[in-house]
């Protein structure tokens, strides 16, 4: 699936359509941190 930015990205995991996004370190750990636990980082 792709997606166009890390705002769908994390609503496509938080829906259940995707079971992982990518992106820069930065970008994924504020959306992770925005999720409010919904979400995290494999580091």
């Amino acid at each position: 699936m792709i997606v166009p930015g890390p705002t769908e990205i994390l609503a496509a995991v938080k829906a259940g359509r995707a079971e992982a996004g990518t992106g820069t370190y930065p970008t994924m750990k504020q959306l992770a941190d925005s999720s409010g636990g919904a979400v995290e980082i494999a580091e």
